[in-house]
């Protein structure tokens, strides 16, 4: 007769088996499932986060320093991420250039999204956060890629500022 252990053992193989062969299916099952409780599902995520506060704050501290450099890395990354998108998209898909006439920067460090509207402060302070490019990208993205946008390099960004001062 076979031990409580081995039948355990036995159960796990082919719950695994299982969910391996029958992937498709059980995520399809979940997804509709949050879809249909998302609200119910919200709730007990909220009810649970507030019953162990403090624990999940240290359990997430300790996360942190334990993971610090792949999470300052990964975050990083992804910054990055975005905005080589967002350039791309706004100097019409290809490899992200200065708009400004007769200007050929195309390095990304180099490189901003600017409001054609000079309406940027007003935009930012609409933004949760404080408005920086990692916001504004992310917040483009988020958004479709609208129109009014550019990319200009800093120094043309700069002389733009500085017009748009003058004539005021």
């Amino acid at each position: 007769m076979d031990s409580d252990e081995q039948r355990k053992m036995r159960k796990k193989e082919y719950n695994k088996a299982y969910k391996e062969r029958n992937h498709a299916a059980i995520s399809l099952k979940q997804k509709e499932y949050r879809k249909k409780n998302t609200d119910t599902i919200k709730r007990k995520e909220k009810d649970r986060y507030l019953k162990d506060k403090e624990g999940r704050a240290i359990s997430n501290k300790q996360y942190y320093e334990n993971n610090k450099l792949r999470l300052v890395r990964s975050a990083r990354d992804k910054r990055e991420r975005q905005k080589l998108i967002c350039l791309s998209h706004y100097s019409g898909g290809n490899v992200p250039v200065c708009s400004h006439k007769f200007c050929n920067i195309m390095d990304v460090d180099m490189l901003t999204i600017d409001h054609i509207d000079d309406n940027g402060r007003k935009h930012r302070s609409t933004l949760s956060g404080n408005g920086t490019g990692e916001i504004i990208y992310r917040w483009l993205i988020k958004n479709g890629f609208p129109s009014g946008y550019q990319v200009l390099c800093w120094n043309h960004n700069v002389k733009k500022e500085y017009e748009r001062r003058r004539k005021s």
